[in-house]
């Protein structure tokens, strides 16, 4: 594995890792090596260069902030141990966390060697302020040589803090450590990340219209409706991980064959959504449609709480948006079920507050005289 490192405890070799622990707010590497007797501990520290760090213990491993220096180790029974930890070299002692792995941003070291002053970079992308959070944090036992980006926290010690603001342009940004025989660095490009922060800071709300083609059948008789519609949706983001929706649908025209003094559409859907990644989400809600078949002899009233399940993938000229969403009535006055896939294209490169969606639902209705739904939708929207 790119993340394995060979150790010496006491003259003993054994093998670890390299590990990102996060402890509050702070996202830093370790070393992370099995250890019998950890359950057993009370307080353990790593003593090197002069200063110390915690270690921290588990039920079967320790977790060392250093490459080479001593373990101090106090057990619950009072008894002492000192142990002296060495780690071998490795041409992977830069470990790039997946959080980095992004578009936009790029990353390389700056010396292809072997050495044990390991170091780690982790990123928290802020979509609301526009920021790139760098959790930058090195050996303990190396030496710190400096970085041409600021510090937003971290001086003096092992972990270092880098706020990105997206919208201002750097190229090969560096950060710099290593031993006093061998000096070790990283290049940062995100200038590409200006392109991808706008891409991601869509409008709240949208209005525009919808065209949508209904296909209705029950029992033997089958008829179709093609309705415009206005559709509108605002979201809120709390926090990048949790997302508010809630949208509407009304009619503004629609063709029939026969006489109807009242056509009838109406939808509306509320939406709360959960982003595990800045690509993958899921999300519960609730949703109500009532419309009549194209002859109005047939009126349908549909309400229902439903699951959602998306994919959202920033390009350089447009975002991509996948969504599948599926309900089933509580009601027993009901019976059915409806299925909706979206496809949305919005941000676009050449017209950012665009968005175009194309819509495929299907509703079932069960019971004594059952029936199916069929739309297919085109939506033009314009995003304030």
């Amino acid at each position: 594995m790119a993340n394995e490192i060979l150790l010496k405890l006491n003259s003993k070799k054994i093998s670890g890792k390299l590990i990102f622990i996060k402890n509050k707010t702070k996202h830093q590497i370790h070393i992370n090596f099995k250890f019998p007797k950890a359950n057993q501990i009370k307080k353990a520290i790593f003593k090197t260069n002069g200063e110390t760090y915690p270690v921290i213990s588990d039920k079967s491993t320790l977790n060392v902030p250093g490459s080479n220096g001593i373990i101090l180790i106090k057990y619950k029974n009072n008894k002492t141990q000192s142990l002296k930890l060495r780690s071998a070299s490795t041409p992977n002692f830069l470990i790039i966390h997946e959080s980095c792995k992004k578009d936009g941003l790029k990353i390389r070291k700056l010396v292809k060697t072997s050495s044990n002053a390991f170091a780690g970079l982790y990123c928290v992308f802020s979509k609301q302020n526009d920021k790139l959070n760098l959790h930058f944090s090195m050996d303990a036992s190396a030496i710190w040589y400096g970085s041409n980006l600021f510090e937003s926290s971290g001086k003096g010690s092992r972990w270092k803090l880098f706020n990105i603001i997206i919208n201002e342009q750097h190229k090969d940004s560096k950060i710099a450590w290593g031993s006093k025989r061998k000096k070790l660095g990283l290049s940062l490009n995100y200038t590409e990340l200006i392109k991808l922060a706008e891409h991601d800071k869509a409008p709240s709300f949208y209005v525009g219209l919808r065209f949508s083609q209904l296909s209705h059948s029950q029992a033997s008789e089958s008829d179709s409706s093609l309705f415009t519609l206005i559709d509108a949706n605002f979201s809120h983001s709390f926090t990048d991980n949790l997302q508010a929706k809630i949208g509407g649908q009304f009619l503004l025209s629609k063709s029939q064959t026969g006489e109807q003094e009242s056509p009838k559409y109406l939808g509306i859907n509320l939406e709360g959504n959960y982003f595990f990644t800045k690509s993958l989400y899921s999300g519960v809600g609730f949703e109500s449609l009532s419309f009549s078949t194209s002859q109005g002899l047939t009126t349908i009233d549909y309400e229902a709480p439903m699951l959602i399940f998306g994919f959202n993938r920033a390009f350089k000229l447009l975002n991509l948006n996948m969504a599948i969403s599926y309900s089933k009535p509580f009601s027993s006055e009901i019976e059915g079920n409806k299925l909706n896939l979206i496809l949305s294209l919005k941000n676009f490169s050449f017209a950012k507050n665009w968005k175009s969606k194309i819509q495929i639902e299907n509703l079932k209705i069960e019971g004594d005289d059952p029936m199916e739904s069929g739309f297919t939708s085109l939506s033009i929207e314009y995003g304030f």
